[in-house]
């Protein structure tokens, strides 16, 4: 059996490397060999797309991110590398946030 956080985790990380990732690689290489660079509109159906795995790979990044930053094992095990996310809910929002929109 695993712990409840390592199922999670390689829930999420499989779902990032299997879905997320290859959609963003699958939808890039649509609009290039569509005729998107040389000129010729790309649909907005597409971008939408685009942007749709885009955020859906950074969502996942950074909800694992926050998930094993504020685990009390991990901060305790290892202060110097866990603990960036500000213990208030407010603080908390922010770097999400940021961590989210980064890309």
């Amino acid at each position: 059996m695993l712990h409840a956080r390592a199922d999670m985790t390689a829930t999420k990380v499989v779902e990032l490397v299997t879905e997320a990732i290859p959609g963003c690689v699958i939808q890039l290489a649509a609009m290039t060999m569509g005729g998107g660079i040389g000129g010729v509109d790309i649909s907005s159906g597409a971008k939408f797309s685009f942007i749709c795995s885009v955020f859906t790979a950074n969502f996942t990044s950074a909800t694992l991110s926050h998930d094993w930053d504020t685990g009390k094992d991990q901060r305790k095990y290892a202060p110097w590398f866990y603990g960036y996310m500000p213990d208030s809910v407010g603080g908390q929002v922010v770097v999400f946030l940021s961590f989210h929109f980064s890309a």
